[in-house]
């Protein structure tokens, strides 16, 4: 369907409205280099008047702080994941009062050191917050308990894959079961740091790396998260 018309977003909406959509989706440059910050004139009067869900995708090509801020969100939203998969399968196997089946666990465990601690956490610290670091002094506390996080997962995650090797070397039911139940609360500790420790990067870090960092950081950052690891 092709409408002719001088008002562009009188046009979207009034067709929308006599086809009966459910959805009305648009693409808007916005303010170039910060992609969904401030919607076209046209985007922001569908926006308003539609009366309809209306989905924006921008058009504009993200720079290179946009694309490493997306990288470090998606690394996020993955580990997220995990967590909510892990403690939701020890929470159903203690409310059939179950043992857990260990091979997922052992799976869990193993992305986690290879991608988390081994990957991820030392990009944040060579590439993002030494480099904040160098530009202000504001966040050096949050740098700080972040690195110690970063410290404490490690052991935590040691300490979680011998709780899977307990399992596994369970001898019955009975002791299955126990090394469940333990297994469970030390994923939920684990579960509060890694909680704790993206909000505060989400909060303060990425906030502030956008204020304080210089183009060629942020080239250098994108850089070092798009690259696949060594």
């Amino acid at each position: 369907l092709c409408v002719a018309a001088t008002l562009a977003a009188e046009a979207i909406i009034s067709t929308a409205r006599s086809e009966g959509c459910d959805l009305i989706f648009m693409a808007s440059h916005g303010l170039r280099g910060r992609p969904g910050a401030v919607l076209a004139s046209d985007t922001l009067s569908v926006v308003m008047d539609a009366g309809l869900p209306v989905l924006v995708s921008s058009a504009a090509e993200p720079d290179p702080p946009a694309r490493a801020i997306a990288i470090i969100r998606d690394e996020h939203r993955a580990l997220a994941a995990v967590l909510h998969t892990w403690t939701r399968l020890l929470s159903l196997a203690r409310v059939k009062d179950v043992a857990i089946e260990s091979p997922p666990m052992r799976d869990i465990v193993h992305y986690l050191q290879t991608i988390q601690a081994t990957i991820h956490h030392p990009r944040e610290e060579q590439h993002v917050f030494r480099r904040l670091r160098e530009r202000t002094r504001l966040v050096d506390a949050d740098l700080d308990e972040l690195q110690r996080q970063h410290a404490r997962d490690a052991d935590l995650l040691a300490g979680l894959d011998g709780l899977v090797e307990s399992l596994e070397r369970a001898p019955n039911d009975a002791a299955q079961l126990a090394a469940t139940r333990t297994l469970e609360a030390a994923v939920l500790r684990y579960a509060d740091l890694q909680w704790d420790h993206m909000g505060r990067e989400e909060a303060a870090i990425l906030p502030a790396a956008q204020r304080h960092l210089t183009a060629a950081d942020w080239v250098d950052i994108e850089e070092a998260f798009d690259s696949d690891p060594a």
